[in-house]
C-alpha cells in the first residue's frame, strides 16, 4: 500500500492519484520507511565523518587525494537531487566506489615504493607484507565501497 509522503521534492503525487511524474518514484511505502531513514541517517553520518577525518588529516595536497573528497561531497548532494537526476546520482555513488578501489591500490603502491626504496633486496613476500602495513594505511580507502554500495542501496528503498 502506497502512503503518499511526499519525499525529496516529488511533486504531484498523492493517494488514489496516477503516477503523473516521475519524481512520483520518490514515494516511500509503508513497509521500507523506517529502514529507509536508518539507511539515510547511517549514510549521512558515514560520509560526513570520512569529509571531516580527510580534511582533518590534510588530505588535499594533490589530484589524487581531493579524489575521495569530491566523491564523498558529490554522495552528500546526491541526497537532495530528485529523481530526473537518478543516472547522475548512480555515476555519483559509482565514483565513489571506484574511488576506493583507486585509493587502496595508491596507497599500497606508495607504501611499496617506499618500502622498496628503504630495503631494495628485500623478498617480493615481505615486501608485500611491509607495503601492506606501511605508513599509508591501505585498505583504509576500502571503506569508500560499501559507502558507494550504500547509496545503491538507498536508491533501491527509494524508488521501491
Amino acid at each position: 500500500m502506497r502512503l503518499g509522503i511526499i519525499y525529496l521534492g516529488a511533486v504531484g503525487c498523492w493517494p488514489g492519484k496516477k503516477r503523473l511524474y516521475l519524481s512520483c518514484m520518490s514515494v516511500i511505502t509503508n513497509s521500507n520507511r523506517s529502514e529507509y531513514r536508518m539507511a539515510l541517517l547511517i549514510f549521512l553520518l558515514l560520509h560526513l565523518g570520512l569529509i571531516l577525518e580527510l580534511v582533518l588529516i590534510g588530505h588535499y595536497e594533490s589530484f589524487w587525494q581531493f579524489f575521495p573528497l569530491i566523491s564523498l561531497s558529490l554522495g552528500v548532494i546526491s541526497l537532495w537531487l530528485s529523481n530526473w537526476s537518478l543516472v547522475l546520482v548512480k555515476i555519483f555513488y559509482l565514483l565513489t566506489i571506484l574511488s576506493g578501489v583507486l585509493g587502496v591500490f595508491l596507497h599500497l603502491k606508495s607504501n611499496w615504493e617506499f618500502e622498496l626504496e628503504m630495503y631494495p633486496s628485500m623478498p617480493t613476500r615481505e615486501l608485500l607484507m611491509e607495503s601492506l602495513t606501511g605508513a599509508l594505511p591501505t585498505l583504509a580507502p576500502g571503506t569508500l565501497i560499501p559507502i558507494g554500495l550504500m547509496g545503491f542501496h538507498l536508491l533501491q528503498l527509494k524508488t521501491k
